[in-house]
C-alpha cells in the first residue's frame, strides 16, 4: 500500500508528537475529530471526503511522504507505534516516496524495539511475509538496511522469521550476506549463513571476494576464533589472497598475530599454507626473519613441516635474510637481539644457506667449532672462579691473627674485632680480599652467561673476554690478599717488607 501524489499533509501538533512520543497530545488530536474514510489504496483516484480542520488524521504525511507510523519507527517511540497500530493497523504496509516501509525506517536507524512492535502486530497476519519481503527504491529489504548499518539483532530476529530474505539481492546486485561481511561482523555474517543464503556482490563479485578482506583483517587483528568461522562456511577462503599474493596466515605474521598462526599449525588441512610464497617467493619463514619475529619464528620451526630451504625471488633462504639481519647487530651490542636469537635458532636446526653463499656455510662450520671451544673454557675457568670466590670469603672471617677476646693488654682493641685490625698490612689485606671476591662472583656470572646454549657467537664472545679480564683482577688480588696476610703476622711492627742482613758464620756459630 502507498501513498500516492494526492497526500493529506500531516499537522505540525501531530508530527511533534510522534517524534517526541507525546502520548497524550497525540491521543487527544486524533480523538478530537470525526471519524472519516479515505481509501489510501487508490491513490490515483482524487479524495470525495474533505481533509479534516488542521489535519488532524491519522493518514497524514510528511513532504517525505512519512506517516505517524513512519515518524515513530523511525524516533523509536514505541508507545506511539502500538497507539497508531491499534488504530489503523494498514498503516504498517504503507510506503514513503522512497518506498520505505516503517519496519524499513526501524531497520535503518537500529531501533529494535520498534520493529518487534510492528512484527508483532502482524505475527499471525499471513501479509508478515510481505512486509518483510517488502524493497524500498533500492531493491533493499528491512534486512538489507539490518545488516548494511550493523544491527546483529535484528539481522538475526528477520531471519528466524524468513529463512529465505538472506536470498534476495537488492538493484545494485548485492545481498544481505553480502553487506554483513563489508560491515567486518563474524555475528551477522554467522546468522545469514544458510543453505538459501545468497553470495552475490556488486560487478559480479560475492561474499567471498569481500571475504578476503575480511579473513585478512581477521588475521591482522589476530582473531583466530573468526578466521575460524569464516573456514567453516567458506572452505575455500584459505586460497584467497591480497593483491601481493600474501594468503592471511602471511598477513598475520606481518602483524605478529601468534594466536592466528598457532591455529593454523593445529589444523591439518592448512598445511598447504605454510610453506605457500607471496609473488616474490617468500615464505611464512621469510617473514618472520625478516620482522625478527623470534617467537613465531621458534614456532613455525618447531612444528617441523615447514622447509627452511626454500629460497625467494631474490635467491635468499630464510637462513640467508636472518644472517643479513644478525651482521648489521653492532659487535659491542651485548644485549640478545631478536635476529641473533633467529639465527642461533636455525642454525641450530638445520636450516641452509643458499648455494650463491656456500662461503657462509663453511664459515659456519669454523663458527661452531669455536663456540664449542668457549663453551668448554667457560666451564672451566667458571669452576676457577667459584674457587677464588669461595677461598676469598672464607679468608674474610678467618682473618689473620685472630680475633680480640676481651683479655687483651690493648685497651684500643674492642673485643671481637680484628687484633691486628690496626696494622697497615691488614688494611691492604682486607681491600684486596673483597675486590677479589667481588671480582670473581662477578665473573662467575658473567662466565655462567657465556656458556649458556642459543646464545650469539659475539655476545659469547664479549663475555668470556670480560670474564677472563675479571677473573684476572680476582686472581690478583688474590694473591695481594695472601702476602698482606702474611706480612700481617710475620711483620707485626713492621710497614714495609723487611731486608733480611746476611750474617757471617762466627755469628750464627755464637748463637
Amino acid at each position: 500500500m502507498e501513498i500516492g501524489p494526492k497526500q493529506i499533509q500531516m499537522g505540525a501538533s501531530l508530527l511533534r508528537a510522534a517524534r517526541s512520543g507525546d502520548i497524550e497530545t497525540l491521543t487527544s488530536l486524533l480523538s478530537s475529530i470525526n471519524h472519516f474514510n479515505i481509501d489510501i489504496q487508490t491513490s490515483h483516484q482524487s479524495s470525495t471526503v474533505a481533509p479534516p480542520p488542521q489535519s488532524k488524521t491519522i493518514f497524514g504525511v510528511t513532504p517525505g511522504g512519512n506517516t505517524l507510523l513512519h515518524v515513530a519507527a523511525q524516533q523509536g517511540q514505541l508507545r506511539i507505534i502500538e497507539e497508531i497500530c491499534r488504530r489503523e493497523l494498514s498503516l504498517v504496509f504503507t510506503k514513503n516516496t522512497r518506498l520505505d516501509s516503517p519496519l524499513h525506517l526501524a531497520a535503518s536507524s537500529g531501533n529494535q524495539k520498534a520493529a518487534e512492535v510492528i512484527i508483532k502486530h502482524v505475527r499471525e497476519s499471513s501479509e508478515l511475509i510481505l512486509l518483510l519481503r517488502a524493497k524500498n527504491l533500492n531493491g533493499d529489504t528491512a534486512l538489507h538496511e539490518a545488516a548494511r548499518f550493523g544491527n546483529y539483532h535484528m539481522v538475526k530476529s528477520f531471519i528466524e522469521l524468513d529463512v529465505e530474505l538472506s536470498s534476495i539481492i537488492n538493484n545494485s546486485g548485492m545481498s544481505p550476506l553480502y553487506l554483513a561481511v563489508m560491515r567486518n561482523s563474524h555475528a551477522m555474517v554467522e546468522a545469514l549463513l544458510n543453505p538459501s543464503a545468497s553470495f552475490a556482490g556488486p560487478n559480479g563479485q560475492t561474499a567471498l571476494h569481500a571475504a578476503r578482506s575480511q579473513v585478512h583483517i581477521a588475521a591482522s587483528m589476530d582473531r583466530a576464533q573468526v578466521i575460524k568461522e569464516i573456514l567453516k562456511h567458506c572452505p575455500d577462503s584459505d586460497e584467497l589472497v591480497d593483491g601481493k599474493g600474501r594468503s592471511f596466515l602471511h598477513v598475520a605474521i606481518m602483524n605478529h598475530s601468534r594466536r592466528v598462526v598457532r591455529y593454523v599449525l593445529q589444523v591439518p588441512i592448512l598445511e598447504k599454507l605454510l610453506n605457500c610464497q607471496d609473488f616474490e617467493g617468500n615464505t611464512l619463514l621469510h617473514i618472520a626473519c625478516t620482522l625478527g619475529a623470534k617467537d613465531i619464528v621458534y614456532d613455525l620451526i618447531k612444528d617441523g613441516r615447514v622447509d627452511s630451504g626454500v629460497m625467494n625471488n631474490e635467491g635468499c633462504t630464510p637462513l640467508d635474510l636472518s644472517f643479513y639481519l644478525h651482521n648489521a647487530t653492532a659487535s659491542w651490542q651485548i644485549k640478545q637481539t631478536s635476529p641473533s636469537l633467529i639465527f642461533r635458532c636455525l642454525l641450530d636446526t638445520g636450516a641452509i644457506f643458499s648455494p650463491k653463499r656456500s662461503d657462509l656455510q663453511k664459515r659456519n662450520v669454523h663458527d661452531l667449532e669455536n663456540e664449542t671451544l668457549m663453551i668448554s673454557l667457560s666451564k672451566t675457568l667458571a669452576i676457577l672462579s667459584i674457587l677464588v670466590a669461595t677461598v676469598t670469603f672464607t679468608a674474610g672471617f678467618t682473618v689473620p691473627g685472630g680475633y680480640s677476646s676481651g683479655s687483651s693488654s690493648n685497651d684500643n682493641i674492642q673485643e671481637g674485632t680484628a687484633i691486628l685490625s690496626n696494622k697497615f698490612c691488614f688494611k691492604v689485606f682486607l681491600i684486596s680480599n673483597t675486590l677479589a671476591m667481588v671480582c670473581s662472583l662477578t665473573a662467575t656470572c658473567c662466565l655462567v652467561h657465556a656458556g649458556a646454549p642459543l646464545l650469539d657467537l659475539k655476545v659469547r664472545e664479549s663475555y668470556l673476554s670480560w670474564s677472563m679480564s675479571i677473573l684476572t683482577w680476582a686472581i690478583v688480588g688474590m694473591y695481594v690478599a695472601y702476602g698482606m696476610a702474611l706480612m700481617a703476622v710475620v711483620f707485626p711492627q713492621e710497614r714495609v717488607i723487611g731486608i733480611v742482613e746476611p750474617r757471617s758464620s762466627d755469628q750464627i756459630v755464637a748463637e
